[in-house]
């Protein structure tokens, strides 16, 4: 039985909408592999690129949320789910629509817009292939461009700033870039005599914690600093650092009162006129008299120093005051400038005046003293500890130990 004309049309399958649409996509994604580090090698690894090819269908409408199905497609596809594109957050892709076959000709989309007019091609055209180029590492950089472009309302697709693939080390690019800037920080900044490192600049010295190395490396990452020049905050201005690791120099820096005026005995030939008096006393068989003191009497205290500087007395402790005496002087009257700024430098290894004149050279320039300072600290501290200022600490004992005797009771005094 013949059927009716209106029976013959409902049997014609209507054509869906979305076909009209849909075409076959083929999506080559490029891999950056990171290359092995050989042990020994100095050359630095170059990394490969691997190529994966993947193929879906895509219904090409010219609607925003068509865009970024597509992206997101590619993405999945790919094993990137972690890496998210949004209506703010997109990356670049290029479209190569046949008969064309070079790479050279495709097409750049890198935003709705151009993609409506790849929607009218490919539906005018209709193209027997497509082909969707990708490379992971613009992927990232462009959607790490678009997060910091974007107010930081839409939280879809932050994972793409904190997620990357890791190597089989475990590592992050960020990390590994990181930990080769780190190497050579440590390579440039080694201490010889031991396993620390230090920044050395003509005004000082200043050891480098690991904190501080790493705030180094990510400061060079992100081009704020160099491999010779640290970055400019609080952690690396030399000043403060030093005074906070050694508040001495606080009070080394503060003025100090200044003691009233005297005339101390405080040369060898002052000294010998001194004892020649004493002697021609005692030969002429008179007693010296003890008279009241009068202004221009050299102190005791300055009359003990030189007997101290002559006898053959054991030499002076080396106590942390008298490297802080030491350095002030270097300042005053050997031409060394700031020298206090290596105080903390000089104590953290134990170097004082009393043998500092026997420490290599090398060691010196390394804790950032200039190489013309070296020679006149090291020339200066010889005379300089065999002064009366050097021995001043023991005349303060001395002292100290006289105000401790009880009330009438004096102390006796052998004469040499």
């Amino acid at each position: 039985m013949a059927s009716s004309p209106s029976q013959s049309h409902s049997s014609t399958p209507t054509p869906d909408p979305e076909s009209l649409f849909s075409f076959k996509v083929t999506s080559q994604f490029t891999f950056t592999v990171a290359a092995p580090t050989k042990a020994g090698s100095k050359a630095k690894p170059k990394d490969k690129k691997d190529v994966k090819s993947k193929e879906f269908v895509h219904a090409f409408r010219a609607t925003e949320d068509a865009y970024i199905t597509l992206l997101n497609t590619i993405l999945s596809k790919h094993g990137q789910d972690k890496l998210k594109a949004t209506a703010r957050k997109q990356f670049g892709i290029k479209v190569l629509c046949a008969p064309q076959r070079a790479k050279g000709d495709a097409i750049d989309i890198d935003d709705f817009e151009e993609y409506k007019d790849l929607c009218k091609t490919v539906r005018t055209k209709k193209p027997s292939k497509i082909t969707i180029f990708v490379n992971l590492a613009d992927v990232r950089k462009m959607l790490k461009k678009s997060s910091a472009e974007s107010d930081g309302s839409d939280d879809e697709g932050s994972a793409a700033e904190t997620d990357d693939d890791k190597d089989r080390n475990g590592l992050t690019e960020y990390e590994r870039q990181i930990a080769r800037t780190r190497r050579l920080l440590e390579k440039k900044h080694q201490n010889d005599h031991d396993s620390g490192y230090t920044y050395v600049t003509p005004a000082g010295s200043l050891p480098l914690t690991p904190a501080m190395m790493k705030e180094w490396a990510r400061s060079i990452y992100d081009g704020e600093s160099t491999i010779t020049q640290p970055p400019n905050n609080s952690m690396f201005d030399l000043t403060k650092r030093q005074a906070i690791l050694n508040p001495l120099r606080l009070q080394a820096a503060s003025p100090a009162p200044q003691p009233a005026a005297v005339s101390p005995i405080g040369s060898l030939s002052e000294l010998s006129t001194f004892m020649t008096a004493v002697s021609q006393l005692v030969g002429a068989g008179a007693s010296p008299r003890v008279t009241t003191a009068d202004p221009s009497t050299p102190a005791r205290s300055h009359v003990c120093e030189a007997f101290n500087m002559a006898s053959p007395s054991s030499p002076p402790n080396p106590t942390p005051n008298k490297l802080v005496r030491f350095l002030k002087h270097a300042e005053d009257k050997l031409g060394v400038q700031m020298a206090s700024l290596y105080e903390y430098s000089l104590r953290l290894h134990r170097y004082g005046p009393d043998i500092l004149h026997l420490v290599d050279d090398k060691c010196l320039i390394d804790l950032g003293i200039p190489a013309g300072d070296v020679l006149r600290l090291k020339r200066g501290c010889i005379k300089w500890w065999g002064s009366a200022d050097a021995k001043r600490a023991r005349s303060d004992s001395l002292e100290a130990d006289d105000s401790a005797i009880p009330p009438g009771k004096k102390p006796s005094h052998r004469s040499s």
